[in-house]
């Protein structure tokens, strides 16, 4: 990639980066501490926080796709970029990694991320041999991302029995606890964001 390529790589990932601490890091929050002080409630809190993330993900998806195309243009390499960049916020919400640390297993917690970072380099580099493109970059993002969602689900089975994606997609479907779990959290989340 040249240089004007690294720049609508950049354009791409400075709103996406903006956008993580709303989508993930607060909310995650919020269920690291609810799930340490109700351990029999862990797959309510999982549910209900991981309904959380996807609203807010999907929310922050609109908003930066409406920010691309009025900044840009509907037609731009960058509007592009930060569409697909966006997309990738929805493998971050699905990720339940976040419960791992509520039961103090770093090792639950990091594997994951260390599978993502591997996938992805790997994407990159073999997207980038085939084919030069800084589209790739966020395609790579969001199937190492994606990998690494479904492997965190795995990972947690031996403390969170029963947690599969399916239930979990299951549960997005109640739109009254998504809203519940946003009204019941909204200003915390807002404050840890």
């Amino acid at each position: 990639l040249g240089p004007a390529d690294f720049g609508v790589v950049g354009a791409a990932w400075a709103p996406f980066q903006l956008a993580l601490p709303v989508v993930q890091g607060a909310t995650e929050l919020v269920g690291i501490r609810n799930l340490s002080a109700d351990r029999a409630g862990g797959m309510r809190w999982v549910f209900a926080i991981t309904a959380m993330t996807m609203v807010l993900a999907i929310a922050a998806i609109a908003g930066l796709a409406l920010h691309a195309m009025l900044v840009y243009g509907p037609q731009s390499h960058a509007t592009a970029q930060i569409a697909i960049q966006a997309l990738v916020l929805l493998s971050v919400a699905a990720s339940p990694a976040w419960a791992a640390r509520s039961f103090q297993r770093t090792d639950l917690y990091a594997s994951p991320r260390l599978l993502q970072a591997s996938v992805f380099v790997a994407l990159v580099a073999g997207a980038l041999a085939l084919r030069p493109s800084p589209l790739m970059v966020p395609v790579a993002d969001l199937i190492a991302r994606t990998v690494a969602a479904l492997c965190a689900f795995r990972f947690l089975r031996p403390v969170l029995p029963g947690l599969t994606p399916m239930r979990a997609l299951a549960a997005l479907a109640d739109v009254r606890r998504a809203r519940a779990a946003l009204a019941g959290n909204r200003w915390e989340t807002f404050h840890f964001a």
